[in-house]
């Protein structure tokens, strides 16, 4: 950027997405992809998906739709065939709660182009979120046999596209049991990451899920203090969010479904790092005894101390 090559960072900064989905620093990382984005006459549809990892880490929600249409339009017009089996397929994961028929339209098309493409890689990643939309709308069916789609395509355990893979068929077991142990699959999961990356941290986060449903009281309030802990020092807000959807679930599971409204409510407005959790959210909140909303977004350590009280009662 200081020397006006704006084209070549566009460039570097749209080969390195699974960079951006893997690191720590979010923050620091969406202010250079914005000035890039800002500088560039037209960003290109590599360089609006690389965006989007660090706008999911700091809760930018509102920036995501808009971002992955741009960019499967961009995709479609540049001849980035890739890109738009991208593109196509995370737009469907985050249309599945709102808006299931087109969310299903979109994961039929990304997975025709991704099988025609015949990169198994992005094959296995387009199978893996299209299964989890899949169980986002409701289609059990459809979710199982993607996933087991992918059991037929070879590639490395240590891979992006295996992490995806995993992380969203664990999802999908911890309500389906036929679809295997979820703590297995985030053991797979975790065997695909970089080591020290974010990845790791989100998946360990994922294992309270599973806690929630032994009912380890002791685990989740661990793993809430953890995701608290990585939020302070990475940024990352949805860490502490997911953690809190855990607690709220085992306090659920516990029959303290008054201790779980209260959770679920401190939760509005707080951002997820994948649809599947906060369809899960939606789920619990639906279950639950309604409550007063907050009038604002409660911060990192206001939703880590209304989750940690809501714990404690358990001692009681």
């Amino acid at each position: 950027l200081d020397t006006d090559r704006v084209a070549d960072a566009a460039t570097l900064l749209g080969a390195s997405y699974a960079l951006m989905s893997d690191d720590a620093r979010p923050r620091e990382l969406h202010q250079l992809t914005e000035a890039v984005i800002e500088a560039s006459d037209e960003p290109s549809a590599r360089l609006w998906l690389a965006s989007l990892p660090n706008c999911i880490s700091l809760g930018l929600h509102n920036l995501i739709e808009p971002r992955l249409r741009t960019a499967l339009r961009q995709a479609i017009d540049e001849g980035d065939e890739p890109s738009a089996v991208h593109a196509a397929t995370f737009l469907s994961s985050a249309l599945a709660t709102t808006q299931p028929a087109e969310a299903t339209e979109l994961a039929e098309i990304a997975l025709d182009r991704g099988r025609r493409l015949g990169d198994p890689h992005l094959l296995v990643l387009t199978l893996g979120w299209s299964a989890g939309a899949a169980y986002i709308v409701g289609d059990i069916d459809q979710s199982l046999r993607l996933l087991r789609e992918t059991e037929q395509i070879e590639i490395p355990n240590r891979s992006h596209a295996a992490v995806h893979m995993y992380r969203a068929w664990a999802f999908v077991a911890l309500d389906h049991p036929e679809a295997g142990d979820p703590a297995c699959l985030l053991d797979a999961a975790a065997a695909g990451a970089s080591p020290g990356g974010n990845a790791h941290t989100n998946l360990a986060i994922y294992r309270a899920f599973v806690d929630a449903k032994a009912c380890d009281v002791d685990a989740v309030a661990a793993t809430l203090d953890f995701a608290h802990d990585a939020t302070q020092s990475t940024g990352n807000v949805v860490h502490i969010a997911d953690a809190a959807l855990a607690a709220a679930e085992l306090l659920e599971n516990l029959g303290r479904v008054d201790e779980a409204a209260v959770v679920i409510t401190a939760l509005d407005r707080q951002p997820h790092v994948f649809p599947e959790i906060y369809h899960r959210r939606r789920q619990a909140r639906t279950r639950l005894p309604a409550r007063t909303r907050p009038d604002r977004r409660l911060t990192v350590d206001e939703l880590y101390d209304e989750v940690r009280k809501q714990l404690e009662t358990l001692g009681n």
